[in-house]
């Protein structure tokens, strides 16, 4: 069973972080749109002048955290990946930002965490594939809630409730190819990432990562690792798990980003 915890985080945020330094701007204008879209509920007001507290729990190198602080929230920020979190405290520093960001396990939130949260924003809830894993990542996210509050996650969709094998097939014979997916240069170094899926199983496609690295006067070598693109969890397998975790209403909302494309983004409330 593929897990979260088990793709090398520190090998794809090493070259994550390498090819944003080329075009840092063109991966952060997308993230402004969900987050500014969290100000238009009623976790994200201003309450008695006070903006609310928002957990961005899967920060990676930041880009979320920084919209969501923009847009005038308190933010905090954690990660399970060390390298990441360094160098999203590197970008933050650089504009001026003084987020708290820590290394956690989402499983254990609500006991570090206790009733702390107006929101937890988390766009990486599908990689976890196990049941019994994802009910425990659920309980600590409400865990760290308070009442009334609400966790954010996306890749479901209550208008297509029981999609998840469609979407799989669908990105499966349309999208995912054997291809490169990026070059990136810089002093000297160049790396190509191309990427090479395998159909699972219905729900799971699992990308094998291969990094050609090439430095001057160095023989060409080789870095590899997998990531899964989870579609398990669509809104008819995703609900009952969040109720079993406790959460009481959820909620799909649709919203249109700046450049035109329509999105959902869900909402599981603590109600006590």
């Amino acid at each position: 069973m593929r897990t979260y915890r088990e793709v090398d985080w520190d090998t794809f945020w090493k070259w994550e972080i390498f090819l944003r330094r080329q075009d840092p701007l063109d991966f952060m204008r997308w993230k402004s749109d969900s987050s500014r879209e969290l100000r238009t509920l009623p976790q994200g007001q201003d309450r008695d002048g006070r903006a609310p507290l928002i957990l961005d729990s899967s920060c990676g190198l930041g880009y979320h955290a920084m919209a969501q602080h923009r847009l005038g929230f308190r933010v905090e920020a954690c990660d399970l990946c060390p390298r990441a979190l360094e160098h999203a405290r590197e970008l933050m520093a650089a504009e001026g930002m003084a987020i708290p960001t820590f290394e956690a396990d989402w499983e254990g939130l609500g006991e570090t965490s206790p009733g702390r949260y107006d929101i937890v924003f988390n766009d990486e809830l599908h990689q976890v594939r196990p049941r019994e894993e994802l009910l425990a990542v659920l309980r600590g996210f409400r865990g760290a809630l308070r009442p009334g509050g609400c966790l954010v996650f996306f890749f479901a969709d209550a208008a297509k409730p029981d999609n998840g094998p469609a979407h799989a097939r669908w990105d499966w014979e349309h999208v995912h190819r054997d291809r490169t997916a990026w070059v990136a240069r810089s002093a000297g170094l160049e790396v190509t990432l191309t990427i090479h899926p395998e159909l699972v199983e219905e729900t799971l496609v699992v990308e094998h990562h291969r990094y050609a690295v090439r430095e001057q006067g160095a023989a060409e070598r080789e870095e590899t690792m997998w990531m899964a693109r989870n579609y398990l969890w669509d809104w008819n397998h995703i609900v009952p798990v969040l109720e079993e975790a406790g959460f009481g209403r959820v909620e799909c909302h649709e919203f249109v980003s700046s450049a035109g494309n329509a999105y959902t983004m869900n909402l599981a409330f603590r109600e006590e």
